[in-house]
């Protein structure tokens, strides 16, 4: 009987107590936790200056298509060694395409089923520090995490919409210069929720910078404005009023995240066609 791993959907079997621990307080994932300190039966050793990890084939190459292809390959260094050395940024030099040690350590004990692997936040603001989780789960293809920090990002988000949204520019810039595509899903996610409830941070210097520099960022800002806060003409009544689409096919947002917030077009449009006494027609008005 096979048991499944962490990040499995697969239930665990029926004939098997109601009451036994699934998850992380599953005893093979606290295993796994304890694993993780235990040298003596280590046969890979991964290096990020200034750290050294001593790991186990078996844990790493199962969740990392990177590490697995490292390590079966008989080109590879690590194969013949069992050493495989990461470009850190702490190296003196070009530290181009090179990892966070932090990151690396988090992937590490996300290999080893450690819980709160993403807490270790050195960077100030926790946006960014996900964001590089998600890119080193990325670069190492490790899926299950992916998914997971992915989650995790988007509740931070929920959490800052009373921020002033200063720290999103920066964010954007460590996404776009380190993951491979803008059709992302973490782009989706972080268009979503600017568009839908951050849209001043738009106007904002550092971030009309970032998408006017970028095309692909401007491109895709720009569609999901248009596919969920732009109403074509017809879909007004003769007074200007939104006509709400009834067909119920899809939900608001392609993600399903943010369908408690209400879209401002309604209130963006009447405040267009009735400006204030004193401001010329042709002036954007303070929407948001």
């Amino acid at each position: 009987m096979s048991i499944p791993l962490y990040g499995s959907k697969t239930p665990f079997p029926r004939s098997w107590d109601s009451e036994t621990p699934s998850g992380w307080d599953h005893p093979l994932i606290r295993g796994l936790a304890e694993l993780r300190s235990q040298t003596d039966l280590s046969d890979l050793t991964i290096i990020c200056s200034p750290d050294t990890h001593w790991v186990h084939k078996t844990v790493v190459c199962l969740q990392s298509e990177y590490f697995k292809t490292a390590c079966r390959a008989d080109r590879f260094q690590a194969r013949r060694s069992g050493v495989i050395t990461l470009k850190s940024i702490h190296e003196k030099g070009d530290t181009e395409g090179a990892d966070d040690p932090e990151a690396v350590r988090a992937m590490l004990d996300f290999f080893y089923g450690v819980e709160r692997y993403y807490t270790n936040n050195n960077w100030g603001s926790e946006l960014f520090h996900l964001a590089g989780l998600y890119i080193i789960s990325d670069k190492y293809r490790v899926a299950g995490m992916k998914d997971d920090v992915l989650r995790h990002f988007r509740r931070t988000l929920v959490s800052s919409r009373r921020s002033d949204g200063s720290e999103l520019a920066p964010v954007l810039r460590r996404l776009w210069d380190n993951l491979p595509s803008v059709e992302d899903p973490i782009f989706k996610v972080f268009f979503e929720f600017v568009v839908c409830c951050k849209s001043r941070v738009l106007r904002q210097s550092d971030m009309e910078a970032l998408v006017m520099q970028v095309p692909g960022l401007a491109v895709k800002t720009l569609g999901v404005f248009q596919k969920w806060c732009c109403q074509p003409a017809k879909n007004r009544s003769v007074d200007g009023r939104l006509i709400p689409e009834r067909s119920g096919a899809e939900p608001r947002m392609e993600t399903g995240q943010w369908e408690e917030l209400q879209c401002r077009c309604d209130e963006a449009w009447e405040k267009m066609r009735s400006p204030r006494p004193g401001r010329h027609e042709f002036d954007p008005p303070n929407l948001w």
